[in-house]
Formats: C-alpha cells, sequence, structure tokens
C-alpha cells in the first residue's frame, strides 16, 4: 500500500511540473527547456510499462494521463513553430 502511494504521489508531481513548465509566453518557455527535456524523456521512458500485462490499471491510467498532459500542454509550444520547439519533437521521435 506504501509503494502505491508513492507512485500516485509521483505520478501527480510530475503532472505538476507538466503544467509549471507548460510556456504561455516565449521568455518562460525559454527558461524552461532543460526541465521540459528532462520531464519530456523521462515520461518518454514509461511508454513500455503501458503495454505490461503485469502492471496495475492505476498505474497505467496514470502514467497515460502523463502522456495525455504532455500534448495537452506542450501542444502549443510545437505549433509556435519556434527552432526551440524542435527539441521537444526530436525528444519524442526518439522513442
Amino acid at each position: 500500500m506504501k509503494s502505491y502511494i508513492i507512485r500516485c504521489y509521483l505520478f501527480a508531481v510530475i503532472s505538476e511540473l507538466i503544467h509549471y513548465t507548460s510556456a504561455r509566453n516565449v521568455d518562460r518557455f525559454t527558461a524552461q527547456i532543460p526541465l521540459i527535456q528532462v520531464i519530456v524523456y523521462q515520461v518518454m521512458n514509461l511508454k513500455p510499462q503501458l503495454i505490461d500485462s503485469s502492471k496495475d490499471e492505476e498505474d497505467v491510467k496514470a502514467i497515460a494521463r502523463l502522456f495525455a498532459d504532455i500534448g495537452d500542454s506542450y501542444v502549443e509550444l510545437i505549433a509556435t513553430g519556434m527552432i526551440l520547439d524542435l527539441l521537444i519533437i526530436v525528444n519524442l521521435q526518439v522513442f
């Protein structure tokens, strides 16, 4: 039970970081690029767990929510056409 609570808390923290780093203006986005790269890389590493049948259903839902959060939060950044956006796209295509 303790590990389940820790996992839930961890997923919630990552989700908050995703929302925190989503840019609302160019200056904030530029300042957050290193953190965004780390977040995207770490969440993308969770991809194999989405298809692991031994995973708990709630864990799979939480991981899927992180992917949804990334897409929802960073879609505006990718759509702006800024050069810095390519850093996120490259990280997503690597996996």
